[in-house]
């Protein structure tokens, strides 16, 4: 055991928390919380005129729909290594990190095994509009979690000019470079939302606007590498 002294952390209160709450449990407003939870509408405007967490309703939830306690009682920025190492990450490259941290003592040891930790993405080459598994590729764990990317979600894709991480989960078009099906062809291409449901994709050799429901999202590009 470490002899470092546990101390208190600075947990999320008053308006802060009560919008983390309605985040993480994707209730609209106040209301839907109230019914939810089964706490008093008022109880919210308390909490927030005086800064005040509930710590029983972060076990009640996390025990209740799974929400980690980290997502539920920090801020989404909270240093890294103020926390045990197990909460580093998703759980995602933990059992490796879990192992080699039991013996470790100090924070800056820990934090090394941090700094050198990997995921693995899965990669895939983009090839005349189809899109390829060419096995895996390790990604620093470090900047996995600066760029707020889950390795189940995140692919590789790598083309003639660029290599590309690509998130899953971002399919609602707004704008920027997007990996898209379009007619059962996969594409990257720059988009961006337009009025009445419609969208602009930018081709190389000019741009059309195109129906929003003819195209596919499959993930939002968060990070380029050009190739030289």
């Amino acid at each position: 055991m470490s002899n470092d002294n546990i101390k208190t952390f600075s947990y999320l209160k008053g308006t802060a928390f009560t919008n983390n709450l309605k985040y993480q449990t994707q209730c609209k407003d106040y209301i839907e919380l109230s019914n939810l939870l089964d706490i008093p509408k008022s109880t919210f405007s308390t909490w927030n005129a005086h800064g005040r967490t509930s710590h029983e309703l972060i076990v009640r939830l996390h025990l209740s729909l799974g929400i980690p306690v980290k997502q539920l009682a920090l801020p989404r920025d909270y240093p890294l290594k103020d926390l045990h190492p197990s909460l580093w990450e998703s759980h995602e490259f933990m059992p490796q990190i879990q192992d080699q941290a039991s013996f470790y003592q100090s924070q800056s040891e820990t934090r090394q095994i941090y700094q050198h930790a990997t995921v693995i993405l899965q990669r895939f080459s983009l090839k005349h509009g189809a899109l390829i598994s060419i096995g895996e590729s390790p990604y620093a764990a470090q900047r996995m979690h600066e760029l707020q990317l889950k390795a189940a979600s995140t692919i590789e894709v790598e083309t003639t000019d660029a290599i590309y991480l690509v998130d899953q989960n971002m399919q609602d078009i707004v704008s920027g470079r997007y990996l898209m099906d379009i007619d059962g062809s996969i594409l990257l291409h720059t988009a961006q939302r337009l009025p009445e449901q419609q969208m602009r994709i930018v081709f190389p050799d000019g741009a059309a606007v195109i129906d929003t429901h003819k195209v596919r999202i499959l993930g939002r590009v968060v990070l380029m590498t050009q190739r030289s």
